[in-house]
């Protein structure tokens, strides 16, 4: 191949021949760069047998986060605690499962479960009740909303960079650049990256201000190109839980200290920036009904983004709402202007996830689509939530007070700013690889920590181990300055 490129140089330096593969990409990144850096073939057949191939593949470089995972499985800690996970759990340990989900599968029948009536095309009657769900009937019915079905969040928002990548062209003619807070999911960028789109962070907070800087914020929405995309987030901020009390939620956080909101009149201010500057909204909606417990809170942003005519990429996730982590389900929808926009963007999106997969799981819909579709049903899931948001708040409560209580010098209050099931706790990397090593305790890399995942009789040990590492950090830190002297 490298010999044909070159003899097809000579003969015509400019071909399209060598112009599409020099400026070809494989994920992400030109070929030229990697045939230039590799002087093997990722794999190749060996001479004799199959064994081989892959001896030049070098392994792929994890995020943090999978690392974290998979340290904990290869841990044979017999007291290990792993607050680094998505999935809810009660207080015996096992994953948490909702009443109405166990009432709900009684009334699906096993056929239905392996029913293939739901075409390809997806199930409209479970679209419906989870979009109306997000939008609220007066916004669903009044909208002209193209929609698909989703494996969950994760799905959605894959499917959804992807559309933008191919289908969405920024004023100045290019590929837009995609807006993202400085501090967020790390799967965010990496799925941003995987449809080969460019990012940007903007600032959103700022440590000595303890609060979310606004003015920096808006300064930097208002300096992007004309035509950009933002990132936002419904609610319930993974990983900070970051809450705010105004219209919506915007997907940032820098800090160690949080709670100070936006109010109303700045996210009007906010939301005219980014309608004044053309952006294209994606919502990421993963957490409704368990930040506020209440499912028409949690959406507060998303309607009020479209009440202001921004026409918004929403990437909802049913998944956590139901504690369907195992039977991930979800739904990916863009606002359009008319009927005819609504059946253009709906074949793309169709035609993307046809590519991805064929089907989403049964199991997950036929849940959502029974509690949804029973009003009997639908007022239990909903107070289930709330009582679940009040279990968590509980327990957020009882860390806070137990390290107020052990006198380390910190200011815990920020803790009871935040909403939702994660904990924002602050760490440094170095202290949360030491609560790992030494204590069996595992947290994201960020110092993010799942309330839904933290009994009450384990307060206490977590607690006692964050004390123990930020009193190492302040014994090293006062040796340093005993050595400067």
């Amino acid at each position: 191949m490298i010999k044909l490129l070159q003899t097809c140089r000579k003969i015509c330096p400019y071909s399209s021949i060598r112009r599409s593969f020099y400026s070809s990409r494989y994920n992400g990144r030109p070929y030229r760069d990697l045939f230039s850096e590799r002087k093997e073939p990722f794999g190749k057949m060996p001479k004799e047998g199959t064994q081989d191939i892959w001896k030049n593949l070098s392994p792929a470089t994890l995020e943090n986060y999978l690392n974290t995972s998979l340290s904990y499985q290869k841990s044979e800690e017999s007291n290990k605690l792993d607050l680094a996970t998505d999935v809810l759990l009660d207080e015996n340990g096992n994953p948490f499962v909702f009443e109405s989900v166990l009432k709900a599968q009684e009334r699906i029948s096993p056929q239905a479960i392996f029913s293939t009536e739901s075409s390809i095309l997806g199930d409209q009657e479970f679209l419906d009740c989870a979009l109306e769900l997000a939008y609220g009937s007066e916004i669903y019915q009044r909208e002209h909303i193209a929609a698909v079905e989703t494996v969950g969040g994760t799905s959605a928002l894959r499917t959804a960079f992807e559309f933008i990548s191919r289908c969405f062209i920024s004023l100045d003619g290019q590929k837009p650049r995609v807006y993202v807070p400085n501090m967020t999911w790390p799967n965010h960028k990496d799925i941003i990256r995987s449809a080969g789109l460019k990012m940007r962070d903007y600032r959103s907070y700022r440590k000595n201000l303890q609060g979310v800087d606004l003015k920096s914020c808006l300064s930097d929405l208002f300096r992007a190109t004309k035509g950009s995309v933002a990132l936002l987030q419904a609610s319930g901020q993974n990983p900070t839980g970051m809450h705010m009390k105004a219209a919506f939620y915007l997907l940032v956080i820098e800090c160690t200290h949080l709670g100070t909101d936006f109010l109303p009149e700045q996210w009007q201010e906010l939301s005219q920036i980014l309608k004044d500057r053309k952006y294209l909204c994606v919502v990421d909606m993963a957490h409704q009904g368990l930040v506020h417990g209440n499912i028409d809170t949690d959406a507060l942003g998303l309607r009020q983004l479209i009440q202001d005519g921004h026409q918004v990429i929403v990437c909802q996730s049913l998944s956590k709402s139901f504690s369907l982590q195992g039977n991930a389900i979800g739904t990916l929808s863009v606002v359009t202007s008319n009927q005819q926009e609504k059946e253009s963007v709906w074949s793309h999106l169709r035609s993307l996830t046809h590519s991805m997969y064929c089907h989403v799981p049964n199991y997950g819909r036929l849940i959502v689509k029974t509690i949804l579709l029973n009003e009997e049903l639908r007022n239990e899931w909903i107070e289930e939530s709330r009582k679940l948001v009040e279990r968590i708040q509980e327990t957020r409560q009882a860390l806070h007070d137990k390290l107020v209580s052990l006198d380390t010098p910190v200011d815990w209050s920020f803790l009871l700013q935040q909403k939702g099931m994660f904990l924002f706790t602050a760490l440094e990397i170095e202290q949360v690889e030491q609560l790992r090593k030494g204590y069996g305790i595992y947290l994201q890399p960020d110092g993010r920590l799942n309330l839904g995942a933290l009994r009450m009789s384990q307060v206490e040990r977590v607690a006692t181990s964050i004390q123990k590492v930020i009193h190492i950090k302040e014994t090293q830190v006062k040796e340093k300055e005993a050595e400067e002297e």
